[in-house]
């Protein structure tokens, strides 16, 4: 069974963490998010990831809740991350599900 997607969806700062993690996951369905309060980098310690994912995102990040962000199906996951810090205020870090496991993959593109 062949489902076509379209090009692009629409993240916007009234939703919820969990509202947006469902979301992005049924667009891209390989691929999870995991929120920080601050851009996470490499060896980022996990202990500023957001727990409350019923937290609305604009009330935990720096973002007007009228704030919205387009994603492309074919941008990279590193630029997606940086968007979506400047856009909200939050950091977001993208990992691709394969099994039982998560790979970071910032430097691929969100679908190949």
């Amino acid at each position: 069974m062949f489902v076509e997607y379209p090009k692009s969806m629409i993240l916007s700062g009234s939703l919820s963490l969990a509202e947006i993690a469902s979301a992005f996951n049924e667009y891209f369905p390989s691929l999870r998010l995991v929120f920080f309060r601050i851009l996470p980098s490499e060896g980022a310690p996990r202990s500023v990831n957001l727990n409350d994912q019923q937290a609305v995102l604009c009330t935990v990040g720096n973002c007007d809740k009228n704030a919205t962000l387009k994603i492309d199906r074919k941008v990279r996951i590193a630029a997606f991350e940086e968007q979506f810090f400047q856009t909200f205020g939050v950091g977001v870090r993208v990992t691709r599900q394969s099994g039982n496991e998560d790979f970071d993959t910032r430097e691929t593109p969100m679908v190949e």
